[in-house]
């Protein structure tokens, strides 16, 4: 094994970790009950249907990425690679910024569900909010509102020490990261298997209703803005496609293996996120605490007359999270570097960055990127946890965080399939009808997506203002909009001002210095023909055709066996090796 690139098996299996998350469960407290637990607030049985859409829409996105590894050179970056190739500088540079800004967003996310998550449930004995009555807490000194800020300090260190693992070196990093897989998935495991203990019980026992019918009857609701709440909640979960294929460099055969290890990934973890929901729905009687991964144990101790399960069960559950999110960390630092390394070659930022050391790392970039973290983690964090500590108010929701990296995922998505959608129409690409029609109403799907985040910012800009009651109590929604459009406003001025006022006086620099620097870095950007796949594809017909002739005896024709033969030498001959 080379241990200097990720075989198709490593890379399903890392992938596979960095896309699925059992911390999906923390939205099952509004989505699937709803808050308050009233049937106009919440979706039920319907999360079943609503997200197998989301895994096919997720896996038709990411069969786009399939399809462009076939025609477009291998090289870190992923969809910046296509899109600067079909597109052009400028639109390359914008989702490849896009992208880069949505991986802060998104280890923000992962830093708080870390830990945070596992110490602010009142139902928890690790709750860090205050005493609880006739219920044993380990914190008694009463953190209050300092929770936050203890916890989520205490989250990005450990992301820090995550993310610096990749800086032992590729070798060391894939048995630890390996380890930790192992242990998350350990945890993973036991979760499931409570779970699917009070599954069971739940609908073989007569004294109560089948919770699953239950939903369905009683507390399920759908609307078109319900739908558009629910899918863009739950797409998030999804994502991961479009940041761990960056690493083009570090793949062995990655023309072959990057496109089957998406297909693979998303089928899997489709069937991971869809298996997981049932199981809950059908295990609970009532409704979601704000972790039902800590109250699915509570719950099986009261049944089993073992209250000793729900300690252990914190445990454990504090531990999966810790792990689960530490592993995300070390593949961040991986991929970090990897986004930022084109843009280093490519003049964007300092070419300091994209410098590559002997494991095809770009070490510079993920220190700088390490840099970068840190700074989100302080502005999207710190400092609201510190105002919080300070009045007792959150600024804003954590929802303002999932939205920016689910909107950059939305992007990013529809430019990629764009692409699909050019080069099937210029005939560039194999493609069959099906697949071109699916690529339409994604498009059409995604832009209505886009549309109804923007539309449910503005009005809850407009409602949050126009009720001053409203306003007075929930001061952090108002914020919580605020911040979104705000952070979108300065991320395109940030991406204009990059190119223009940087970019572009280097790159017109360079070609009065020597056009061959700029021929050189445009080389990468250019289409490759699939003849690899398809040779290999007419291979296999002709091979399963004279299998079949052998078959059917020496009563027939040999002529077509001839040409069959004939052909299968002639492409065989001409078939080029899959890097």
């Amino acid at each position: 094994m080379n241990n200097k690139k990720f075989t198709l098996k490593e890379l399903v299996w890392y992938g596979f970790n960095y896309v699925s998350s059992i911390t999906f469960t923390l939205v099952f407290y509004t989505l699937i009950w709803g808050k308050s637990g009233s049937q106009s607030k919440n979706v039920g049985i319907n999360l079943i249907w609503i997200m197998a859409i989301v895994g096919v829409v997720a896996t038709a996105c990411a069969m786009c990425f399939a399809k462009l590894t076939k025609v477009h050179k291998v090289t870190n970056g992923g969809a910046y690679s296509y899109t600067r190739t079909q597109f052009g500088k400028f639109m390359g540079w914008a989702i490849l910024f896009l992208q880069y800004m949505s991986l802060p967003i998104s280890i923000v996310s992962q830093i708080i569900s870390m830990v945070s998550a596992n110490f602010v449930n009142p139902d928890s004995f690790l709750y860090v909010g205050g005493l609880k009555n006739n219920h044993f807490n380990l914190f008694e000194g009463y953190w209050g509102h300092w929770s936050s800020l203890i916890l989520d300090s205490f989250g990005i260190l450990i992301y820090i020490i995550a993310a610096a693992l990749i800086f032992l070196g590729l070798k060391k990093f894939k048995k630890l990261i390996n380890g930790v897989f192992y242990l998350k998935w350990i945890f993973t495991i036991v979760l499931v298997i409570g779970v699917s203990v009070l599954f069971f019980m739940n609908i073989s026992s007569p004294s109560e209703s089948n919770n699953i019918v239950n939903l369905a009857k009683h507390h399920s609701a759908i609307s078109v803005s319900l739908f558009a709440n629910v899918f863009a909640s739950t797409f998030f979960f999804f994502g991961g496609t479009e940041t761990y294929i960056t690493i083009g460099k570090n793949v062995e055969k990655p023309e072959k293996n990057i496109a089957r290890a998406i297909l693979i990934i998303m089928l899997i973890s489709t069937m991971f996120y869809l298996v997981t929901t049932i199981l809950f729905m059908g295990a609970f009687s009532q409704p979601f605490s704000s972790n039902p991964n800590i109250q699915a144990f509570t719950i099986l101790g009261i049944k089993l007359n073992a209250p000793w399960l729900e300690y252990i069960g914190v445990i454990f559950m504090l531990l999966a999270t810790i792990s689960l999110k530490f592993t995300a960390g070390m593949q961040n630092g991986l991929y970090s570097g990897a986004i930022l390394e084109p843009q280093a070659r490519e003049g964007f930022v300092s070419e300091k960055l994209g410098k590559l050391d002997n494991d095809g790392i770009a070490m510079k970039a993920s220190k700088f990127n390490l840099l970068i973290t840190a700074a989100f983690a302080i502005i999207w964090l710190l400092i609201p946890d510190l105002i919080q500590g300070l009045t007792d108010k959150k600024p804003f929701s954590y929802s303002a965080i999932t939205g920016e990296a689910g909107i950059f995922m939305m992007f990013l998505y529809l430019i990629v399939v764009s692409i699909c959608i050019k080069l099937a129409w210029l005939k560039k690409i194999q493609f069959k009808k099906y697949e071109f029609a699916m690529w339409i109403l994604l498009i059409i799907f995604l832009l209505w997506q886009v549309y109804a985040f923007f539309a449910g910012v503005f009005d809850g800009i407009n409602g949050t203002i126009k009720h001053l009651p409203i306003y007075v109590k929930n001061d952090d929604q108002l914020a919580t909009y605020l911040i979104q459009l705000i952070y979108l406003l300065l991320t395109a001025i940030l991406l204009i001002s990059i190119y223009w006022l940087y970019y572009l006086p280097k790159y017109r620099a360079r070609l009065i210095k020597d056009k061959s620097i700029q021929a050189e870095l445009d080389s990468e950007f250019v289409m490759i023909d699939d003849w690899a796949f398809i040779s290999r594809s007419i291979e296999d017909k002709l091979d399963d055709y004279l299998l079949r002739v052998d078959k059917i005896g020496n009563n027939i024709d040999k002529t077509h066996r001839k040409v069959a033969s004939q052909l299968k030498k002639i492409v065989n001959e001409n078939e080029p090796e899959i890097k």
